[in-house]
């Protein structure tokens, strides 16, 4: 009895973190189709073994093949007789594809030679080109862009297995003046679309510090930019050089256009974004994933947890552009249950999953379902909570909260921001000693790091490192 009072305890805060944390909005158009409700009544069905999760055959992939689709809920046990507060998890695991198979590669290297990059950054720029070309199979196409004050195609789009000629256009780029960065962009585009193709992997990478001035450079302008790549299948990567590189613009670049970002402080972290960007970023396997959320029996979603999605009433809604071999990526929901009677059970939520899987060429679906019991005994209701989702929900809380620190100091708020950090610290101690959890320990101590950390090149370099430590995806699905 006393585990479970802690761990109330622990499940009020998180509510009345949430309460105060900012969220996606919810959205109130037109809903799409309902998915029939197949509920079982409260009141006729014995309660199943505890968190059992029911889901038809053919969601049980074989080795290799396709999605599979897991969802889960933090309390698949409750007290019965008391409307309650969960979080529904669900997690998308891609199939390992072999290297052989995995699709090829169209990609336009786009290289800052602004003046702004003079010195270490445009070393930096010119080794980080070499290394993506490196990193590419002798079939896949690659093209160089340069941009200062305008664009210029340094090589056209050609197989990657000339190298040499490729790499010396890129050791051969020079310095220029100003930063037409949307210009070079759209070369960048021009080069992809030469060979666009739905059965490869279209890419924009580009190296810059994001300074643009010349041209259309605002963040908004980038970001339109972005979601019309998307539109067309092409993704871009921005990868963020030196400490006063332009984060918000390189990051909505990204984010719209459904690829990636990462900062790279130095050579070791261009090498991690790389295996990563040319490793698994080119291993997509499956994409344009569309998820559909169905409650039943009176839950209702409260609030989403990932960015890109959206509330319609009973349903909620997620699209994610790719996934990556063997990768998975993961949704949570705050949902609220009226009170039920102890011995029943009922379904808490079914999920329709479409994707296209780009081994197959085929459009492939997945259904799943979630139930939850009831019971009046409190050690059936503590044996089965998932920590782990509990665990990430604190995560995902903590974030905000460190983002909203975070832009106190970029406007001046110095000692906001450190109380902001501190009671951040405080938050997280009472979980983990409430809890038991360690890891919110641990996110504590950062917490309390980063408000010791406001000021100077000490500052910069930790909300860097905070907001594109290693390659992000944006949407935030990869983060689980």
């Amino acid at each position: 009895m006393k585990r479970l009072f802690i761990f109330l305890l622990f499940m009020s805060v998180l509510a009345t973190q949430a309460c105060q944390c900012e969220y996606s909005p919810s959205w109130t158009g037109t809903a799409p189709p309902a998915i029939a409700s197949v509920a079982t009544p409260i009141s006729a069905a014995p309660m199943p073994a505890p968190h059992v999760i029911r889901r038809p055959a053919a969601e049980i992939l074989a080795p290799g093949e396709g999605v599979r689709l897991e969802p889960l809920v933090a309390h698949p046990v409750l007290l019965a007789g008391e409307k309650q507060t969960t979080y529904l998890r669900i997690n998308l695991t891609a199939f390992e594809m072999d290297a052989d198979d995995l699709p090829p590669a169209n990609v336009a290297i786009v290289l800052d030679r602004s003046g702004s990059m003079a010195g270490e950054r445009f070393l930096r720029a010119k080794k980080a080109a070499v290394m993506a070309v490196n990193k590419l199979r002798a079939d896949d196409l690659v093209s160089i862009v340069a941009y200062d004050s305008y664009a210029e195609v340094l090589v056209p789009a050609t197989r990657a297995r000339h190298s040499a000629r490729i790499i010396d256009a890129i050791e051969s780029c020079e310095l220029g003046g100003s930063t037409a960065l949307y210009a070079g962009v759209r070369l960048g585009e021009n080069e992809v679309k030469k060979n666009l193709d739905k059965e490869r992997v279209n890419r924009i990478v580009l190296l810059s510090d994001g300074h643009a001035n010349s041209g259309p450079s605002s963040p908004d302008e980038l970001a339109a930019l972005g979601e019309a790549l998307r539109s067309y299948g092409i993704g871009v990567t921005t990868i963020g050089l030196g400490l006063d590189y332009d984060s918000k613009l390189m990051a909505r670049l990204a984010l719209e256009s459904g690829g990636n970002h990462f900062f790279a402080q130095n050579v070791g972290d261009l090498q991690k974004g790389f295996d990563l960007e040319f490793g698994i970023g080119l291993a997509a396997v499956v994409k344009d994933l569309s998820i559909q959320v169905e409650f039943h029996g009176g839950a209702r979603p409260l609030k989403v947890l990932n960015a890109g999605m959206q509330i319609h009433g009973s349903t909620v809604t997620a699209r994610i552009p790719q996934l990556y071999s063997g990768k998975q990526a993961g949704l949570l929901i705050e949902v609220e249950l009226p009170a039920g009677t102890a011995g029943t059970h009922a379904d808490l939520a079914s999920v329709n999953l479409s994707y296209s899987n780009l081994k197959t060429h085929r459009i492939e679906q997945r259904t799943g379902r979630v139930a939850v019991s009831w019971s009046n005994s409190t050690a059936d209701v503590e044996a089965n909570v998932a920590t782990d989702i509990m665990v990430r929900v604190a995560t995902l809380l903590d974030d905000r909260r460190t983002a909203a620190a975070y832009r106190l100091r970029k406007q001046g708020k110095i000692e906001q921001a450190r109380l902001a950090f501190e009671k951040s610290a405080k938050i997280l101690e009472t979980q983990s000693k409430r809890s038991g959890f360690e890891v919110l320990y641990e996110q504590s101590q950062r917490a309390r790091t980063r408000a010791k950390r406001l000021t100077g090149d000490e500052y910069k370099a930790e909300e860097l490192l905070y907001d594109h430590k290693g390659l992000k995806n944006f949407g935030e699905y990869t983060a689980y």
